[in-house]
């Protein structure tokens, strides 16, 4: 082992993961809070994304995806500015597609001088 390597340890127990896919697991999660509760707030512009929102968005996009002819082994890229809606795409990917490019809308100005 590399003498420069630490291990750090943190002082709270371990953090206990159900056996169960990462998808299925946040949506599970996000059906058991208030459907209308803000899951996610734009800080700029304070326009928020309620509970709700966010897990039938994300079956929406997975089941139009299905529809367009995405499935597994294709590759999906995100372009896209930080909106709550980002959340939407991003985590639909472990339930349909597989795997998710996420291009940074500051790199894709630069790299294409636009």
């Amino acid at each position: 082992m590399d003498k420069n390597v630490h291990i750090y340890r943190s002082p709270y127990p371990a953090v206990q993961l159900p056996n169960v896919p990462y998808h299925k697991f946040l949506l599970d999660r996000m059906a058991q809070h208030d459907q209308a509760k803000p899951a996610l707030v734009d800080s700029v512009t304070g326009r928020t994304l309620a509970y709700g929102a966010l897990r039938s968005g994300i079956e929406a996009f997975g089941a139009w995806l299905l529809r367009r002819g995405f499935g597994k082994g294709q590759t999906l890229a995100l372009i896209s500015y930080n909106l709550p809606e980002y959340a939407i795409v991003f985590h639909v990917r472990p339930s349909n597609i597989s795997p998710i490019s996420i291009v940074f809308i500051i790199y894709y100005l630069f790299y294409f001088n636009l």
